[in-house]
């Protein structure tokens, strides 16, 4: 894969029932893996972007319908870029997968209140990405509001 990888899009031309995934993160390699491993399933079309401004691009350029994002990277990590997210009208709905090495209490308390579905650790199983890929999917807008109401109602008492 070449270094000038911002965005890249398989298969575009996608039936209906196959979902767009923009995976964010800083390691090519990561990348590479994360589109193979989605693309032999023939479910998904992935985009990818090497970091949260790159991510935030490609967003409203690709329109996914979930996004799978590295916390630690350079521009704009993945905390900021979950925080762009979730404060536009347009994609605050989105499902959002936080995949990192950074798995401490304060880093995956910060993921849920910024409003992530999953926070999987790196490294990581294709199966429990593909797991996490299938809830975080699933979950209904409502569902998903409310849970980011009741994180925002129970920190602001902190």
């Amino acid at each position: 894969m070449s270094g000038q990888t911002v965005a890249h899009a398989a298969a575009m031309d996608t039936l209906p029932d196959v979902k767009r995934v923009l995976v964010i993160d800083d390691d090519p390699t990561i990348l590479e893996l994360i589109r193979h491993a989605l693309g032999r399933l023939d479910r998904y079309e992935v985009v990818t972007a090497i970091n949260g401004a790159d991510g935030l691009q490609s967003y409203f350029s690709a329109l996914p319908d979930c996004v799978i994002v590295d916390v630690d990277m350079p521009v704009m990590d993945g905390f900021q870029f979950v925080r762009a997210i979730r404060g536009h009208s347009v994609s605050a709905n989105t499902p959002i997968i936080v995949l990192s090495a950074l798995t401490d209490d304060n880093h995956q308390t910060t993921g849920a209140l910024s409003g992530v579905d999953e926070y999987l650790a790196k490294p990581f199983k294709v199966s429990v990405l593909c797991a996490a890929l299938e809830r975080a999917l699933q979950i209904a807008p409502e569902e998903r509001e409310r849970r980011i109401q009741e994180l925002a109602d129970g920190s602001s008492g902190m």
